[in-house]
């Protein structure tokens, strides 16, 4: 029974591990906006969030 129980959580364990793409990495994505303008010398840099996401940004 223990042996069984071993073997059905080792499937489920590899099969998420398996099924997550090649080389994918955490994606930022913006969920809210800020509407004020922050000030030019409190930017360091800046980037602009992936296309995965449901809405385009800048961070």
């Amino acid at each position: 029974m223990k042996l069984c129980l071993c073997a059905i959580l080792l499937t489920a364990f590899c099969s998420q591990v398996l099924s997550a793409p090649a080389g994918s990495d955490p994606t930022s994505c913006c969920f809210s906006y800020s509407a004020r303008q922050i000030p030019r010398k409190h930017i360091r840099e800046y980037y602009y969030t992936s296309s995965r996401c449901s809405q385009p940004a800048i961070m």
